[in-house]
This record gives structure tokens, sequence and C-alpha cells, in this order.
């Protein structure tokens, strides 16, 4: 039993040592990845509103052609 707790002392620290780096690459990952998919989205929205532009645009030259 004297044997147990040293060993069981041992698997704690490197349990808690392994979850610390699991938690620092995590934030490694949010850091990095997460931005990206954020500007990929704000890229999707502005393409979606330069396109409306567009029709919106496309309707008026008509209308314009439609009245000469």
């Amino acid at each position: 039993m004297e044997n147990i707790i040293p060993i069981a002392i041992i698997f704690l620290v490197f349990g808690i040592s392994l979850y610390m780096v699991y938690w620092g690459i995590s934030q490694l990952c949010r850091l990095f990845f997460q931005p990206k998919v954020q500007d990929q989205q704000k890229l999707l929205t502005e393409i979606a509103e330069l396109k409306e532009m567009v029709r919106s645009i496309e309707r008026e030259m008509k209308q314009q052609n439609i009245e000469k």
C-alpha cells in the first residue's frame, strides 16, 4: 500500500500535465483557425451583397434600355 501512493502521485502529475498540453493546443487552434472561419463568413456576406448590387444595377440598365 505504501508503494502505491508515489505511483499514484506520478500518474496524477502526468495526467494534469497532459491536460495542460491539450488546453494549450486547443487555445492555439482557437487563436489561429477560428478567425479564418469568421473571415470566410464575412467574405460570403460581402459576396452576397455585391451580387445583389450587380443584380440591381442590371435591372436599372434594362429599365433604361426599355425606356429608350
